[in-house]
């Protein structure tokens, strides 16, 4: 039903969630709010403006590179009071960002991603069958089989 149904995306409905697969890309949008949720309420705690979600895709995976990244370029988005409040921060702090931006999910929120592998393999299946029933199809043919 949902390929019927995206003639009326974004008029009269709002979004389609079709099967797996838009279970699991709700299940990203969803994931990624609630990090930068959590994230921007951490930083809350130490009295520094929420960040856009957009910076934190390139925010750094080791707590002593955030205050080069906070100066550096990578960090242009950010306000001169915000880029200053991160570089002082302590490490124990700094380490609690880094580990909010990138520790994995807890396995509950990642459940329609993690079904998403197994529908892959079947889809190869699928294709890698088509194929070897054309090549014995067309085998078949040019030794004068039925046609």
């Amino acid at each position: 039903q949902a390929p019927q149904m995206y003639p009326y995306i974004p008029l009269q409905v709002q979004g389609l969630l079709a099967a797996i697969k838009g279970a699991a890309e709700y299940e990203s949008v969803v994931n990624e709010w609630v990090r930068s949720e959590t994230f921007n309420e951490a930083l809350a705690e130490d009295g520094i403006e929420p960040l856009d979600p957009g910076m934190m895709r390139g925010f750094p995976r080791e707590a002593a590179k955030i205050a080069t990244w906070a100066t550096g370029k990578d960090g242009d988005g950010l306000s001169a009071g915000q880029a200053e409040s991160l570089g002082r921060l302590s490490n124990d702090r700094k380490q609690r960002l880094v580990d909010i931006v990138h520790d994995p999910e807890p396995g509950i929120f990642l459940e329609a991603q993690r079904r998403m592998g197994p529908q892959l393999v079947a889809h190869i299946l699928m294709i890698i069958l088509i194929l070897v029933g054309n090549i014995i199809y067309f085998a078949n043919r040019r030794r004068g089989g039925v046609r």
